[in-house]
């Protein structure tokens, strides 16, 4: 019964095209911060653009990548 409820779920997923939600989103954020290391690095600021880019990257992890997961884990379970 497990196995029938968890294929409907990613059925769900697929109805919902929460892959390619997920694909902007993240491109989304990886722009926005390649844009801000860009302008760090016209300035005087002395921070390495790919660590800016790795830091902002795991802090939007919690803030925006997780909830949104969780609000596609639970349109999907609707729609299964």
């Amino acid at each position: 019964m497990a196995a029938i409820f968890r294929r409907s779920d990613e059925v769900g997923h697929v109805n919902a095209r929460h892959g390619a939600e997920r694909m902007v989103t993240e491109h989304v954020i990886a722009l926005g911060l390649h844009l801000a290391a860009i302008l760090l690095a016209l300035g005087d600021v002395r921070i390495p653009p790919d660590l800016l880019v790795a830091l902002g990257a795991s802090a939007a992890e919690p803030g925006i990548v997780r909830p949104f997961s969780r609000t596609q884990e639970l349109e999907a379970d609707a729609l299964g």
